[in-house]
């Protein structure tokens, strides 16, 4: 459990509907950028991660992430994140709880590594300012 509302669990098809129809703008064009749709893209992080979460607000999946092993030899994994607006109105819990996640992204993984847009490095640092 995160905070009063929302609910860490592990991912599950069912949650990708719902998702993908309410996800953020700059997330949709992330997936579109990287040659899927967010349904596909959903689907596929969760069959090609070691590991793959949903968060629930008030019962509903508002965001989904894990991480993706890129090479055992290495140790490099990529991790993901892709979520709703909603999620985001949530801020200061998510800068809370975000050690442990990456901690659990991060445990057998040498090195973690990914890309991100423009739109999404200013959004973080407004939710760290709030």
């Amino acid at each position: 459990m995160i905070g009063a509302g929302i609910r860490i669990v592990p991912a599950e098809m069912r949650h990708v509907g719902y998702l993908a129809r309410h996800m953020r703008a700059i997330d949709q064009l992330e997936c579109r950028a990287m040659g899927r749709e967010p349904k596909q893209a959903l689907r596929t992080g969760i069959a090609a991660s070691a590991k793959c979460w949903t968060a629930l607000l008030d019962g509903r999946p508002h965001a989904m992430f894990g991480v993706v092993v890129e090479s055992i030899l290495t140790g490099e994994a990529v991790p993901w994140f892709l979520g709703t607006d909603e999620v985001y109105r949530h801020p200061r819990e998510m800068l809370k709880w975000g050690p442990g996640i990456i901690e659990r992204l991060h445990d057998s993984r040498h090195t973690l590594r990914n890309l991100g847009s423009v739109g999404i490095q200013r959004e973080l640092m407004m939710a760290a300012a709030r």
